[in-house]
């Protein structure tokens, strides 16, 4: 198995109430209830204990000995003449005797200040002394209380730009380097980009015998390929051989919402590199941080073009002894930017793609096999060969999966080749679908099915299985070839595509011959057929004397000229192609392999030994195969995997 080096990250498993954000939110709660409070207390007093009506009523009787004012206030405080109108008053709105406020004999109310000129000249006028106070602590809590939205929203402001380093003011980009223990043994397959790493490797351990001869160290190496082909893994590989600290990090930790903030990282990555050097510092998903400059000066792409700015200057600027090599990882290298790419800063760039040999593959399935049982007969090399064109990633998980069908099949996790071969169709169509097809529908199919198997055949192309079980993306049949023999795996020539493109119209051709017309299952097959055509004569000008990319014309401005052209180019040569093949299956005798053959697709779903099945249909014979059931085809696994396979599905 393969060794994982410890995480470098911890996870934060405080409780929740525990964590900075909850104190956070809770002062800004407090904050909140208080200023609500505050407002409240001085909103409550605009209320008073008397009406207007009834002071100015009392006023005009003399009650009323003296009247306090505090500024800033809403009301005012009224003191009557001693012993004065202290008779009980009702409450109109409760119903109940509202208890007065007596001190010194003296009846004590509030009355709301109406902030009207006059109304104290009018008590002046009544000769009731007129009381102004001057109340500092009033002033200053109002001072306080107007000032709490504003710092609410500047403490906001600080926590959003904290979080932007990673929470907390931590900053991913600064963190320790590790020792990478993972090595090439480790890393399965992969042979010729473990080969072309092994300089980078050397030039870390031996800069100074390479600096001698005049050779410059590599700098930095773009590893650019499909999800999971294993460029991480190869990256941490290249530290654990070479010996060295490894740096990892993500081009996501570089893009920031604040101008500067990315370009900032990335001088703290490289700082933290030089302190960790001799090391490899792993950029995972580059395309975030070097894409494209926009051209314009868009002010929306500012902070993305000071950060790879920055990284850009950074790279430059390393000495050639630094001991820092740069690993980048990509699914997107066309989007990267091309100053990104110059010699001197990533100087070599290799693609990653999945097991292009039979010992790569037997190597991925070897280290992801490892801790599982299988049936009898099932080996390393058969299952390879099943995963022809499949990732390091998608065989690991076609493995885990074929252990879940074969516990479904309560054979209690050992794993017979039919169990993979649902767990890599799962890949591609997404499994076997609960429903089936009705009896015409299935007949239909199979007619179809057959007209690709028999124009294989016809083609010299090996036919390893033909199915109609239907699977749940909406793919109808599967006709499995011989992808390397069969002029589908490598480069491929004129007679191979024409051949390709007779396969991807036999079906829809049998359906219109066997059953007087075509269904909308041919639709994808016309489709890919159109697109073959379209390249065939537009993009490599295999067409007569035509020597134009028609294709590369239809991008430019004689986009109208161009596609008129090959459009009638496209359709003349799609009448040829497809006239070739009504006229061999309007013969007799394909007609009759044809429908032999379906009919044994009606019956049995799946034809893993096609030769030997064309051989009985093409003499007329009943077809006898050994009787399999869906759950038991190991034997017939056996003879269809003899070689490496390429799976053509249809719609």
């Amino acid at each position: 198995m393969i060794k994982k080096p410890e995480e470098n990250k911890k996870k934060d498993d405080r409780p929740f109430w525990k964590k900075p954000i909850t104190y956070i939110l809770g002062g800004i709660l407090l904050v909140m209830v208080i200023f609500g409070a505050l407002v409240s207390s001085d909103m409550a007093g605009t209320k008073g204990s008397i009406s207007y009506v009834d002071f100015q009523n009392d006023l005009s009787k003399g009650y009323i000995e003296e009247v306090a004012y505090t500024k800033g206030n809403h009301f005012v405080t009224v003191t009557y003449k001693e012993g004065v109108a202290q008779e009980d008053i009702l409450d109109e709105k409760t119903g109940e005797v509202r208890e007065l406020e007596i001190v010194d004999n003296r009846r004590i109310e509030t009355v709301l200040n109406p902030d009207d000129e006059d109304f104290f000249k009018n008590i002046a006028l009544e000769g009731v002394e007129i009381t102004i106070i001057s109340d500092t602590s009033s002033a200053f809590i109002q001072l306080i209380v107007s000032l709490i939205p504003t710092c609410i929203m500047i403490g906001l402001i600080v926590w959003m730009m904290k979080m932007q380093f990673g929470g907390g003011g931590k900053d991913p980009t600064a963190q320790k380097a590790q020792k990478s223990t993972t090595k090439f043994s480790d890393v399965a397959g992969m042979t010729e980009e473990k080969e072309e790493l092994m300089f980078a490797i050397k030039s870390l351990k031996h800069t100074e015998e390479y600096l001698e001869k005049g050779v410059k160290p590599v700098r930095g190496i773009l590893l650019e390929g499909p999800p999971g082909v294993g460029k991480t893994l190869l990256a941490k590989a290249v530290a654990g051989e070479a010996g060295v600290n490894f740096l990892s990090y993500s081009g996501a930790d570089f893009v920031e919402l604040f101008v500067g903030m990315g370009a900032r990282r990335i001088r703290t990555m490289y700082e933290t590199a030089e302190k960790m050097k001799p090391c490899v510092v792993f950029i995972d998903e580059i395309d975030a941080l070097g894409r494209k400059r926009a051209a314009g000066g868009n002010p929306g792409n500012q902070e993305a073009d000071q950060t790879l700015i920055a990284l850009l200057e950074k790279m430059d600027g390393m000495n050639t002894t630094s001991g820092i090599l740069f690993i980048a990882a990509t699914n997107r290298v066309d989007s990267l930017d091309s100053a990104l790419l110059r010699p001197g800063r990533f100087d070599k760039t290799i693609h990653v793609s999945p097991p292009k040999s039979k010992e790569d593959r037997e190597a991925i399935v070897e280290v992801h096999s490892k801790g599982k049982t299988f049936a009898e007969g099932v080996t390393i090399e058969k299952i390879a060969k099943q995963c022809y064109g499949l990732t390091g990633a998608e065989i690991a998980s076609a493995l885990n999966d074929a252990v879940l069908e074969s516990f479904k099949a309560d054979r209690g996790g050992i794993i017979s080749l039919d169990d993979i071969d649902k767990a890599i169709m799962k890949l591609f169509a997404k499994g076997l679908a609960k429903g089936r097809h009705s009896e015409k529908d299935m007949y239909r199919v199979a007619v179809h099915e057959a007209g690709h198997a028999v124009m294989n055949k016809a083609l010299d192309r090996s036919v390893v299985k033909v199915s109609i079980q239907p699977y749940s993306s909406g793919v109808g049949g599967v006709t499995q070839v011989d992808g390397e023999n069969s002029g589908l795996d490598g480069l491929m020539t004129k007679t191979d595509i024409i051949n390709s493109i007779k396969v991807l119209y036999a079906g829809k051709v049998a359906e219109e011959i066997i059953l007087g017309e075509c269904s909308v299952g041919a639709s994808n097959d016309l489709e890919r057929a159109t697109y073959a055509i379209r390249d065939y004569i537009g993009t490599y000008g295999m067409n007569g004397d035509n020597l134009l990319s028609l294709v590369g014309l239809a991008r430019e401005n004689m986009m109208i000229t161009a596609n008129e052209k090959l459009l009638e180019d496209m359709q003349k040569v799609a009448e040829e192609i497809y006239a070739e093949v009504v006229e061999y299956f309007a013969k007799d005798e394909v007609k009759q392999i044809v429908q032999n053959l379906s009919d044994y697709l009606v019956e049995y779903e799946v034809i893993y030994d096609f030769d030997l099945a064309y051989e009985q249909a093409k003499n007329n014979e009943p077809i006898v195969l050994e009787k399999k059931s869906l759950t038991d085809v190991d034997k017939a696994n056996e003879i269809a995997l003899e070689k490496e396979t390429e799976v053509e599905v249809d719609a």
